[in-house]
């Protein structure tokens, strides 16, 4: 039987935790404090990415609309994302009174389709997000010429991809502002599920940024969204600020994992796995793959004790975007009916993956 321990960290992990969470009670008594803290976690973060700026927030939903608020989205604009994501890549549009606008994803790594962003440019048009879904990189060599021919800004939505790169460079450094998550199964993920992190390089967002997570200190009706935003915890920092000295462990054990799972399944018959590509590094957060028979797959793998668990479903079939119905979201539809995320955390053994692809096979057989 498969145990999934969403937070799972070895016991040295533990200890230094527990070490930082005594520390932080006895020695963090009041804002100078908590700012000085949060900050060298902050500026560990930005170097390890290797970006000027990094501020840290509530959830990486708040880090997503901070950037649209920071680069100065608001009503009557549009914004063009993935129809594959999570649903807050499109609420945030949303909370700010813009119109997210879909495009379909790619067959072979599940990320925006670049041929088609242009086609769904307008003038109200003012960004794209890119979102590296499940720990694959967009291509954004392709993406940079079209925001810059179409003078747009570019937002990487780096929620499910900390360590995944691009030509090796990280994700999260290749556009105007990046959001990233500290939510269960990252890579970073905080003890509370909770935490984010915005990353950027021009120091203007910074001061725009935290006008908006200081409202509270000053007028609210600067927010024309009706949302407010609440810092990252102590606690939460402490989780993330410990694991972040053993991320290229994190990394490597994830990369393992990925490895040990495409080998046993790449030649399976009724199974399609998702291969990196040369230029191209995944931190996976979730091993994804198509499978035939998919809802008989998943039910017999839950019966054995087994996580697996079903897609998202498009943004273009949730009744808060269903207009966009006519367009075509062919690679989307098929993910979301053969769709299945296999477990795959930091540090999970070995013998608790084969076990899975185990079950796979006597399920075909």
């Amino acid at each position: 039987m498969i145990r999934l321990e969403n937070n799972r960290i070895d016991k040295i992990l533990v200890k230094e935790y527990l070490k930082e969470i005594e520390f932080v009670v006895k020695n963090i008594e009041g804002l100078d404090d908590i700012n000085s803290y949060r900050k060298e976690f902050e500026a560990g973060f930005a170097r390890f990415l290797g970006a000027k700026y990094a501020l840290a927030v509530n959830s990486g939903t708040d880090a997503l609309q901070l950037a649209l608020l920071a680069l100065g989205i608001g009503k009557g604009d549009a914004v063009i994302i993935p129809d594959l994501t999570y649903i807050s890549t499109a609420l945030v549009v949303k909370y700010v009174l813009a119109e997210p606008i879909l495009v379909d994803v790619k067959k072979e790594d599940l990320t925006i389709d670049e041929a088609k962003i242009e086609k769904a440019i307008t003038p109200n048009t003012k960004a794209i997000i890119a979102v590296h879904m499940f720990g694959h990189p967009c291509n954004m060599g392709k993406l940079r010429v079209v925001a810059q021919k179409h003078n747009l800004y570019l937002i990487e939505d780096s929620c499910q991809a900390l360590g995944s790169a691009y030509k090796d460079k990280y994700v999260g450094t290749f556009s105007d502002i990046s959001a990233f998550s500290f939510s269960y199964y990252k890579p970073l993920s905080s003890l509370a599920g909770n935490g984010g992190m915005l990353v950027f390089n021009n120091n203007a967002y910074k001061d725009r940024i935290e006008k908006f997570i200081n409202l509270w200190k000053t007028d609210i009706s600067l927010l024309e969204a009706d949302r407010k935003f609440n810092k990252i915890s102590l606690t939460d920092i402490a989780t993330v600020k410990i694991k972040l000295k053993y991320i290229n462990q994190i990394i490597e054990s994830r990369n393992n994992a990925k490895k040990l799972y495409e080998e046993n399944l790449l030649h399976l018959r009724y199974i399609e796995v998702f291969k990196d590509t040369k230029g191209f590094f995944s931190v996976r957060e979730n091993y994804h793959i198509l499978a035939k028979d998919r809802d008989k797959l998943h039910a017999f793998l839950k019966k054995k004790g087994i996580d697996a668990e079903l897609p998202y479903p498009p943004m273009h079939t949730l009744k808060l975007f269903r207009k966009q119905n006519n367009t075509d979201f062919k690679i989307t539809e098929d993910y979301y009916n053969r769709g299945l995320h296999l477990p795959l955390y930091s540090f999970i053994k070995k013998e608790e993956m084969l076990e899975v692809v185990e079950a796979i096979r006597e399920f075909y057989q």
